[in-house]
């Protein structure tokens, strides 16, 4: 009974040690012979990396899923507006300051929202990495998504929004896209439409912001010449706080439309022509 006790002890703690090494693998991050690796944060953001000594830059993406695939007709445009308005302010940084603090440190970072992807794109020096990742965070974990702000950011989308539409080649990929999807989906623009903005509040953008910042939605890709342990070290301290989960995302669905074909009318010399060939046998995974 006694060594029946002892081997149950030993059967218990060799369970308890794996599953520590299992929890201690998903944050340890290994580089293979040719500079990549990947990991998990404790929240389930999923860390790619590339180590580059040859460079003295530190360039990375963060990926939020989401983009067009969580919008309709109605909220057009607003994972667009979201993702530009994380940079307009944060709880101990005014939209000013964050712009002008990003420039003394000589970050380029550009905000954009895709067809599946919300996203951040940053480069800088390696040295300046660890203060553009924390400004960075700040303005991913406690946003202070301004009315204001809003108000400006519509203004502006409104005029990009017109100037895509007098150009040839874009409207006549923007609408391929349409005939194809539909009013949903891949088939909704990338900036949004100008009825739909008034359908966008604050209220609006903090609910879709709740509905996809959780880690199992998250994605940061960096190449850099900073070791391992510390782009490791610097993403634990300043993502921790980015709660666990997983946004359930509906598959890209491909609706049957009953036009095969839109045409655009402009008073100019020129035509621009796009198709395009939904294949229906494709999974959403393919």
């Amino acid at each position: 009974m006694k060594h029946m006790r002892i081997k149950n002890c030993i059967y218990y703690f060799a369970i308890v040690v794996i599953l520590l090494h299992s929890i201690g693998c998903c944050q340890n991050l290994q580089i293979d012979g040719d500079g990549y690796g990947r990991t998990t944060l404790a929240n389930g953001i999923t860390v790619l990396v590339n180590i580059d000594k040859n460079t003295s830059l530190t360039g990375a993406r963060i990926l939020i899923g989401g983009g067009l695939l969580t919008e309709t007709a109605a909220n057009n445009g607003i994972s667009n507006l979201m993702t530009r308005l994380l940079l307009k302010g944060n709880d101990s940084m005014t939209a000013e300051e964050i712009s002008s603090r990003l420039d003394f440190l000589g970050a380029q970072v550009t905000p954009g929202s895709f067809r599946d992807y919300n996203a951040f794109s940053f480069v800088c020096l390696s040295e300046n990495f660890p203060e553009v990742m924390k400004i960075i965070s700040r303005c991913l974990l406690l946003p202070l998504f301004s009315e204001k702000e809003l108000e400006r950011l519509k203004f502006e989308m409104t005029g990009r929004i017109k100037a895509e539409n007098d150009n040839q080649a874009l409207a006549s990929n923007k609408l391929l896209w349409k005939t194809i999807y539909g009013e949903s989906g891949y088939g909704l623009s990338l900036l949004g439409n100008i009825d739909s903005f008034q359908n966008i509040d604050i209220v609006a953008i903090r609910e879709h912001y709740k509905h996809l910042i959780n880690g199992g939605n998250i994605i940061i890709g960096i190449s850099s010449d900073l070791s391992p342990n510390k782009i490791l070290t610097l993403l634990k301290k300043n993502l921790k706080a980015i709660p666990s989960g997983t946004t359930p995302l509906s598959p890209p669905n491909i609706t049957p439309q009953l036009n095969k074909e839109g045409f655009v009318s402009y008073d100019r010399n020129q035509s621009f022509i796009s198709m395009g060939f939904p294949l229906n046998h494709l999974t959403s995974n393919e």
